[in-house]
């Protein structure tokens, strides 16, 4: 039925073909398409009279019977490696860090963690939002004039033989807007 075949193509028609576990219970036999199943058997390695470290190990079958078997798991292993790259990029977060070097004072007298000689750093988030709007400063009126001026070529930048050249120093803690001007 070509309805029923559109609908599943959606996600939550996906999704309604599907049945939520938290962990695939050992020693099980799912079907996850009809012909195909997945077996996780979970198998402990320990060594002679070693019963405190000891290895877990996890093995995933696969199984499909009937024509084109091997192209069905084939495809339901690029199909659900494309969905795992697709979740990943959609949940990775891109966000900016500064780290700035704590000086040793600070780590000596443990006002930092970590402060047991090796470095330790302080880190700021830094947002890709930084509008010109959302910058507060007692002469910005006069810097945006003096920009205005330079890029009208205006005022002192005029005249002929004065440089056009515009340069501003900015200093300050992180946050303090340097970016967003």
């Amino acid at each position: 039925d070509e309805t029923a075949e559109a609908e599943r193509r959606t996600g939550l028609g996906e999704l309604a073909h599907y049945r939520l576990t938290r962990a695939v219970p050992p020693s099980t036999t799912l079907e996850i398409e009809k012909g195909l199943h997945l077996e996780v058997s979970t198998t402990v390695i320990s060594k002679k009279g070693d019963d405190a470290h000891h290895v877990e190990m996890c093995t995933f079958w696969l199984n499909c019977r009937g024509r084109n078997a091997a192209q069905r798991v084939e495809g339901f292993v690029h199909k659900a490696f494309s969905w795992y790259c697709a979740q990943l990029t959609t949940e990775a977060v891109v966000s900016r860090h500064l780290y700035t070097l704590q000086p040793r004072s600070e780590a000596k007298r443990g006002k930092v963690k970590g402060g047991d000689g090796v470095r330790v750093y302080k880190r700021y988030p830094l947002s890709d939002d930084k509008p010109f709007d959302a910058l507060f400063f007692p002469r910005k009126a006069e810097l945006l004039a003096l920009v205005d001026a330079f890029a009208a070529k205006a005022g002192r930048y005029a005249v002929a033989g004065y440089p056009h050249k515009l340069g501003l120093l900015l200093h300050g803690p992180p946050g303090t807007g340097k970016t967003s001007l």
